[in-house]
């Protein structure tokens, strides 16, 4: 990475939309991002290009003034972020008024000298502040027919009492992990204080689906039958795009994992399906729970052939007319043949005996219905 480019450092208390910009000029979500106060906590960096000019993006956790460690260690990594970097994004909610930690907060970053630009995200129309007056008025009626106070309701969730009052007052509108917070005190759901967002997120009915069905209702039956001739249409190529490829797999023998099975058999096999495509020479059934957590028995084991590499690499060996998976140990005198399931013994196979390597394990899966 280019170590001339400018850095932009993006800065603010946690869940006021840091992260989601970052993702926008980006272009790729490399930031986490949440209604969950805190989410980002670690430092995410990218290089943008901005009218034709190259730049370092820094997004930095959320920092918040909690009890709470690691948000401690947050903003001392945000500030010196601020620090290192030649421009500061200072972003604040627009829908809030602008708190004493906001204002301590630019005021320090000013004192750096930095180039300092104030970001205001989040000013939306008036269904914020109709969802605001909604979750404040549920919250007062909760308090009241449970006879207690904000206060008491403050100490109980962890928080202060002047958080509260700024929810119900409509000067602030709480976070979803706070909201969760609250209807877990009183034994609610979260969609039964922001009875919006459960209109919202259990609603069929899409702004767009809306259109359609009215749009629909002006078009002759005919018109009609087109629209959901193609909408079908797009209906069976979407169900085709995500459905899982299944690639076959012919399992022709089976070898053992736990007291030894014979290595040859009728020939016959079985084909059986799985979502990923491996580069294999043989598949086999894998019998017994000796190599118990990593190959359980009935799973499908894919041998590369290849002679011994190296030792502890999960081979099929042959030996004395049967087969074994297991990990392989180069002694002396012969192979060790060790189980990752303690209550079997190691076994040994002496040189004279002629064990024989088939090849190594490369993978091995549980087969999938086709």
């Amino acid at each position: 990475m280019d170590k001339t480019l400018k850095k932009i450092a993006l800065i603010g208390q946690p869940n006021v939309g840091k992260s989601s910009l970052f993702n926008r000029i980006a272009n790729k979500r490399i930031a986490i991002v949440s209604d969950m106060a805190g989410t980002t906590r670690d430092i995410k960096k990218h290089e943008i290009e901005i009218l034709d000019r190259k730049a370092l993006m820094l997004d930095t956790g959320g920092i918040d003034e909690t009890n709470d460690a690691i948000f401690s260690n947050v903003k001392r990594k945000a500030i010196e972020t601020a620090k290192e970097a030649d421009i500061i994004l200072f972003m604040v909610d627009g829908k809030n008024i602008p708190d004493d930690k906001d204002k301590e907060l630019f005021y320090e970053l000013q004192r750096l000298g930095k180039e300092l630009a104030l970001v205001v995200n989040k000013i939306d129309n008036d269904k914020e502040l109709e969802r605001r007056q909604i979750v404040a008025e549920n919250i007062k009626n909760l308090i009241k027919a449970k006879g207690i106070t904000q206060k008491e309701l403050a100490k109980s969730i962890g928080m202060s009492q002047n958080i509260i009052t700024e929810y119900v007052k409509l000067r602030s509108f709480p976070p979803g992990g706070v909201l969760q917070k609250i209807a877990d005190y009183f034994g609610v759901k979260k969609s039964d204080i922001d009875t919006t967002w459960k209109a919202e997120v259990n609603s069929d009915n899409t702004p767009i689906i809306v259109h359609t069905i009215e749009t629909m209702k002006s078009l002759h039956t005919h018109r009609q039958e087109k629209v959901l001739d193609f909408a079908q249409a797009e209906l069976t190529d979407q169900n085709k795009e995500n459905t899982i490829k299944l690639f076959p797999y012919n399992v022709q023998e089976k070898l053992s994992a736990g007291t030894g099975y014979g290595y040859f058999d009728d020939g016959n096999y079985d084909t059986v399906y799985y979502n990923e495509q491996y580069d294999y020479d043989f598949a086999s059934w894998i019998f017994g729970d000796s190599m118990l957590p990593d190959y359980p028995n009935g799973d499908v084991a894919l041998i590369k052939a290849c002679p011994f590499e190296y030792d502890g690499c999960v081979y099929a060996v042959d030996w004395d007319g049967q087969s074994y998976i297991k990990k392989v140990y180069k002694e002396e005198k012969g192979l060790r043949l060790v189980s990752t399931n303690e209550k079997y013994s190691d076994k040994f196979a002496p040189f004279t005996e002629e064990p024989r390597i088939i090849g190594k394990v490369v993978a091995s899966f549980t087969p999938l219905e086709k």
